[in-house]
């Protein structure tokens, strides 16, 4: 499994990114970048969010590997791919920033990634990232809070 360092590499050149363009999209210095890549020590807290924003993952899976990707498209003609891995993203970033629970277990995430998909579907969007904050906060609020 890959550490933290590599995840955050290959999350970077997979977006075709620079160290320093990922640094700047993330609001961090270049220098905290390049430790993080180079395993001198890794984000923690607010600064692994937003790498995890800047790159389009989760922090979940940031931190520790798992659960990226792992809503499958089962139906033709349904969300694509991209769609599905952006929505999981955003949603366990919606929780981290909002909810501050921890760790949330699979099915929480996954029910939470499929009402994202269903809103970018409702606004006519093809990535969850194009939402706003606010269309995103009204498609989860209802169920994050409850």
């Amino acid at each position: 499994m890959q550490g933290i360092a590599a995840r955050i590499r290959t999350s970077r050149e997979k977006k075709g990114l620079s160290a320093q363009a990922a640094a700047e999209l993330a609001g961090v210095s270049q220098s905290s970048w390049s430790d993080w890549e180079n395993e001198v020590c890794a984000p923690r807290g607010s600064n692994r969010l937003k790498v995890a924003m800047a790159l389009g993952v989760s922090s979940e899976w940031l931190r520790t590997g798992l659960h990226e990707g792992s809503l499958e498209v089962s139906q033709v003609g349904g969300p694509s791919e991209e769609l599905i891995a952006s929505a999981i993203a955003v949603s366990a970033n919606y929780l981290e920033l909002f909810h501050r629970t921890g760790t949330v277990d699979l099915s929480r995430q996954i029910e939470l990634a499929q009402i994202v998909v269903r809103k970018c579907a409702e606004v006519g969007v093809s990535s969850a990232e194009e939402l706003t904050l606010l269309q995103l906060h009204e498609a989860l609020h209802a169920t994050v809070f409850s």
